[in-house]
């Protein structure tokens, strides 16, 4: 029972500890009523951050040039009242971390020079590398498998690059992509943003769908932030 409680708590991930922050009851449900998504896979127990973001030859990774921030909303909301209607993530070169409901405690993964995902989710190590498409895939479609788990996901940018699906099982995240910078990163690299799907951070959108596999939809915007002269600037 104890191993059990242990996993349920791993695949909780950020979702679970964000309920009481943002005045709900300390329950499951409640943690949905707020706004969270479910995670859709477990993970490994978390390392230290140092050795998180350590590349596989022992040397830290390369985070590369800061880019900006993002936020992330449901095109419909899963409930009117849901405290929970974005999620903001700070983007670097190599970079992908959760800033806000949360923070980088929550969320936060680098590119390796592997081509491997490294880092933390939540009370978890996370280390996500291309892998080999598996059947049913749809062409020009990339797949992502955990090197500790059966966790996997699949990522596909539309024709004009202004729409990411992203596949984990039978949920689907439509993301339509904005403009600016950091969005663009995401577009070379879009394996960050369907990690963080996979690891049930975005704010929680109301699924629709034919069969089985559920849609949902979120729009990817670019932040902005007050300039220093007062006025709004993107960043």
């Amino acid at each position: 029972m104890r191993n059990k409680l242990a996993l349920l708590l791993a695949a909780c991930s950020a979702a679970c500890l964000y309920g009481p922050r943002m005045g709900e009851a300390d329950s499951v449900d409640s943690y949905s009523r707020a706004g969270w998504a479910a995670p859709a896979t477990e993970f490994p127990p978390r390392a230290a951050p140092e050795q998180a973001r350590a590349g596989r030859a022992g040397g830290p990774i390369n985070l590369g040039a800061e880019l900006g921030h993002v936020d992330i909303l449901p095109v419909v909301p899963r409930l009117p009242t849901q405290v929970i209607n974005r999620s903001t993530f700070h983007v670097q070169q190599n970079r992908f971390a959760m800033s806000a409901p949360g923070n980088s405690t929550n969320f936060d993964v680098s590119l390796d020079g592997a081509g491997c995902l490294r880092g933390s989710i939540g009370a978890a190590l996370a280390e996500f590398c291309p892998a080999s498409l598996a059947r049913g895939d749809k062409p020009g479609s990339a797949r992502w498998r955990s090197t500790s788990s059966v966790s996997t996901f699949a990522v596909q940018l539309s024709p004009d690059q202004n729409t990411l699906l992203v596949e984990a099982g039978r949920a689907h995240g439509v993301f339509a992509l904005g403009q600016g910078g950091a969005i663009d990163q995401l577009r070379r690299h879009p394996e960050m943003l369907g990690l963080a799907f996979v690891a049930g951070l975005m704010p929680a959108a109301k699924g629709h769908g034919n069969g089985p596999d559920i849609d949902f939809g979120f729009e990817v915007v670019e932040r902005l932030v007050a300039s220093a002269a007062g006025g709004p600037s993107h960043g």
